[in-house]
């Protein structure tokens, strides 16, 4: 079960409060989008944009994503309702502010 990871390169938000790399995390077979943000004070950051509510953090890349993906997998345990809500028609979209 390791832990895939797709780097677009991109900066995405840019003008808000964070710029973090776009990243996908898989979890039980399901691709999940991911915000990694290097934070000022060393480690990085975590947010998973389908679950808004799903953050966390690591001291290098590596271990932020490894337990982000501990995070979604106990989020979904957690409130396995939330699968529907993921079936439901999603877009990503840029603004500048």
């Amino acid at each position: 079960m390791g832990l895939r990871v797709r780097r677009q390169g991109l900066y995405r938000l840019s003008g808000a409060s964070y710029c973090g790399v776009d990243s996908m995390v898989e979890v039980k077979g399901r691709k999940f989008t991911v915000i990694l943000r290097e934070e000022t004070e060393g480690g990085y950051s975590t947010q998973c944009v389908e679950l808004p509510g799903v953050i966390s953090q690591g001291e290098n890349r590596k271990e932020a994503l490894a337990n982000m993906r501990e995070a979604i997998e106990g989020y979904l345990e957690a409130f396995p309702e939330e699968l529907s809500q993921l079936k439901r028609k999603r877009e990503l979209v840029e603004i500048t502010v």
